[in-house]
């Protein structure tokens, strides 16, 4: 991504192209012109104009205006600590401080930087609206999708610079001297340029002189530390006269306590479904022992297999259903048992017989009996009898004497044996 970092001072202004590569920036093309009795507008024209159109499209561009172009650039402490409070009394804050414009004509923002004994320390930022409506014109004639992302005094631009250093430094450079002691600056017109045994300052006033800033290659003239400061910044966190609101700021420097309180949730939610995976996970192996333990009283034969002994238990009940209903069915087989436990002995009554026809409901037989002596049926009688000894089926006989034999005919009439059952 390209970012041009600019910085307009009273008698110089610059122009750094510079290549983004993580949070590492990359100078590849520097420009710069007097802005010596030009508007900020007008040397930030002829900057753009310098640079190849190529250089500017879908850049973002960050600018630094002198204290000479805004209304306040400061420092200021306040009794306050929240920042909504703050932020309400920046606009009055800055009118009181600014030469003529009221707080209606001002482009304002505040951010919190410290804290002190009795409040905060806040910077304070604020320039007409006209000038920073100028601004964005001119970038638009320029470089029409190019967007500006930051526009902030210069002071807090040298601020940033200067942050790594131990000492307290004192820039002079394009008709400014930048004064950066502990959390605050202070910027005027060069009277003189001051030394480093009169101010107590480590002194940089020597415009070609080479300086090392922290994330920023390669290293870079004292003219051009106001401009590589905004590299260090980040828009949402300076001061800034082109964000939309400070509510977006405010929000921006919530997002890290949205993002600790959403990641405490989830790992919160992580935990409570970790919890109850754990006993899910032991009720369902209670479960696997309760049904291993049921499949070996129920199947010991059986091999175990998990999950179907629900199944396995309504397999065997329907054989077991269908093996009841075929056994319970008539059979001829139960007549033709019955019929040979009744039946007397064939020799002590001459029985031959000469057919038999058994079914499920019933039965009739033909058969012969040798004629009894003074009572030719006497044997037939007792066929007959033997066979009504039974408690399955009823004997009704025909008789015939055929002389030495008698015919016997006799039907065994189950439906009779089922009313006799009932009966008892």
């Amino acid at each position: 991504m390209t970012v041009l970092a600019v910085s307009i001072l009273r008698r110089e202004a610059t122009l750094l192209v510079c290549q983004q590569r993580g949070h590492s920036f990359v100078v590849t093309h520097t420009f710069s012109t007097s802005s010596r009795g030009q508007s900020a507008p007008a040397a930030l024209s002829a900057l753009l104009g310098m640079a190849k159109p190529h250089l500017l499209r879908g850049a973002q561009i960050r600018i630094a205006l002198s204290n000479a172009f805004l209304a306040c650039a400061d420092f200021v402490p306040l009794q306050l600590s929240s920042e909504s409070q703050i932020e309400a009394v920046a606009p009055a804050l800055a009118e009181s401080r600014a030469a003529g414009e009221t707080a209606e004509e001002l482009a304002v923002d505040v951010m919190k930087v410290g804290a002190t004994a009795g409040g905060s320390l806040v910077q304070l930022l604020a320039a007409p609206k006209s000038l920073i409506a100028d601004l964005l014109k001119v970038v638009k004639e320029h470089a029409p999708k190019a967007e500006v992302t930051l526009v902030t005094a210069a002071t807090f631009s040298v601020h940033a610079a200067a942050a790594a250093k131990p000492l307290e430094l004192a820039l002079s450079t394009a008709g400014e001297t930048f004064l950066v002691g502990a959390g605050q600056v202070r910027s005027h017109p060069i009277s003189r340029k001051p030394s480093a045994q009169s101010s107590g300052f480590a002194v940089i006033n020597d415009d070609d002189e080479e300086h090392d800033i922290k994330g920023v290659t390669p290293r870079l003239k004292g003219r051009q530390l106001c401009a590589a400061g905004l590299l260090t910044v980040c828009p949402f966190r300076e001061c800034n006269l082109v964000r939309r609101s400070v509510k977006r700021r405010s929000l921006f420097r919530r997002i890290p306590w949205v993002a600790a309180a959403a990641a405490t949730l989830l790992i919160s939610v992580a935990r409570y479904f970790n919890i109850e995976s754990d006993r899910l996970s032991s009720e369902v192996e209670a479960l696997r022992d309760a049904e291993r333990e049921a499949w070996s009283a129920v199947f010991p034969a059986k091999r175990y297999e998990r999950d179907r002994l629900v199944s396995a238990m309504k397999q065997s009940i329907d054989e077991h259903a269908n093996f009841k209903l075929a056994n319970s069915s008539k059979s001829s087989l139960v007549l033709w048992r019955e019929l040979g436990k009744r039946m007397p002995d064939p020799e002590a009554v001459g029985l031959t017989m000469e057919s038999l026809h058994l079914g499920t409901d019933g039965g009739r037989l033909v058969a012969r009996v040798t004629a009894g002596q003074g009572n030719a049926l006497s044997n037939a009688s007792k066929f007959e009898q033997s066979l009504n000894a039974s408690d399955l089926f009823i004997a009704r006989s025909e008789f015939e004497n055929k002389g030495q034999e008698v015919l016997v005919r006799m039907r065994l009439d189950i439906d009779e044996m089922e009313k006799k059952e009932g009966t008892r």
